[in-house]
Order: structure tokens, then C-alpha cells, then sequence
């Protein structure tokens, strides 16, 4: 059991970690505001287990805002932008916060909600053919019954978004171009700081790319 004191500075940190991920989301969704996008998830968490038996799964595994643009011309596609803090079912291993960025697309076999499909992303860095790569993105292909038809991100230290410049310089805009289609200009913006999954997953089992 932790002392009195250990405890008191890990409660410091969640707390400054949680104030610190939702401040960050808050801006995420001013900037976009901004470009004509809206939010489409009134909650960032999904349900939580209450079991006194399942501890694993009392906090939250990830936070996730997801956006669509108010322009018809521009529908099938959404923005995501995913904290990833944890997997209580221990399919992966963090290392330490993710920041999941990049865009979800749909057809009408799927009906698009605050979606889990970037969580699934991240699961599947660790199987062996989880994920397309295209590096720094990797994309997911889903089947109908998902909420969408395919995930593309990348990922990023949460450190790395140390102030409001860095925010939009490496989730805001990047995430714009991606969904305009410009990939390239993204790959610029985002190359020199996004991880692989080997470098952010404690037990990964793939080889290096």
C-alpha cells in the first residue's frame, strides 16, 4: 500500500492530467468551431463499469470528441480526437497518454455516434493485420454494423500538445487537411513528432516496420 504521501502526489497528477485533456478538447472544439465544424458527441466517456469487483474498468479508458462539419457538401466524414489513457481488458499496454488524430468516414450501411472506431484503431496496432500503414497514418476498415466504414490517425504523445500553438499546429490543422484529402500536408505537419505503435505500446509484437 502506497503512503500517505505517495498517495497525495498521484492524486495531484490525475487531476492535472484530467484538467489538462479537457482543456485541451475545449480548445480542440473552439478551433474547429472556427472551420464550421460542430461537435457531435455531447459526452466525452462512454459508460463506465460500477462493479466493486472490476476496478480495472472504473476509470476512464479514453476521452473523445468527435466532430462534423456544418457544410452539406462535406458529409460522410468526421473529425476525431481521442485521449487514450488506458485498456482495462489489457489488449494493449500504454506507456504512457496518447493522442489519437485524423478522420472517420462512413456509408449508409452505418449510423456515425460518438464512435469507439479510434480506440479500435489503436487496438489493433497489435495485431499482426490490425491496420493499414502509411506512415505517420494508419487506417482501419470496418464492417457494416460499426459506426463507421473506416478510421484513418495518427498518433501522438500527449506531451507533445504543451500549449495552444502546438494544438493546432499538430491536431487542429493536420486534422483539416486530412479531411479535405490532403494527406501530404499532414504527413508534413505531423511527421518529425507521431509515434508507431512500438513506441508508445509496452507489449507489442510486431516487427519494425
Amino acid at each position: 500500500m502506497a503512503t500517505g504521501e505517495e498517495i497525495k502526489k498521484i492524486y495531484t497528477a490525475m487531476k492535472s492530467v484530467c484538467r489538462e485533456a479537457s482543456q485541451m478538447l475545449i480548445e480542440v472544439g473552439a478551433e474547429l468551431d472556427r472551420h464550421r465544424f460542430k461537435r457531435q458527441n455531447s459526452q466525452v466517456m462512454w459508460e463506465l463499469s460500477k462493479a466493486v469487483e472490476n476496478p480495472a474498468v472504473w476509470l476512464p479508458y479514453f476521452q473523445q470528441m468527435v466532430f462534423i462539419s456544418q457544410l452539406p457538401a462535406k458529409s460522410g466524414r468526421a473529425i476525431g480526437i481521442q485521449i487514450l489513457f488506458d485498456d482495462p481488458y489489457s489488449r494493449i499496454d500504454l506507456m504512457f497518454p496518447i493522442v489519437l488524430c485524423g478522420v472517420m468516414e462512413w456509408t449508409a450501411a452505418h449510423k456515425p455516434v460518438g464512435s469507439n472506431n479510434f480506440f479500435t484503431l489503436c487496438i489493433k496496432a497489435n495485431e499482426p493485420r490490425g491496420l493499414e500503414s502509411d506512415l505517420p497514418f494508419y487506417r482501419a476498415r470496418f464492417e457494416d454494423g460499426w459506426d463507421c466504414s473506416e478510421a484513418l490517425g495518427y498518433f501522438l504523445p500527449l506531451v507533445a500538445v504543451e500549449d495552444r500553438a502546438k494544438l493546432v499546429s499538430l491536431v487542429v490543422e493536420p486534422c483539416l487537411k486530412m479531411f479535405d484529402g490532403n494527406l501530404e500536408a499532414a504527413r508534413s505537419a505531423v511527421n518529425a513528432v507521431a509515434l508507431k505503435p512500438q513506441q508508445f505500446i509496452g507489449n507489442y509484437s510486431l516487427a519494425e516496420p
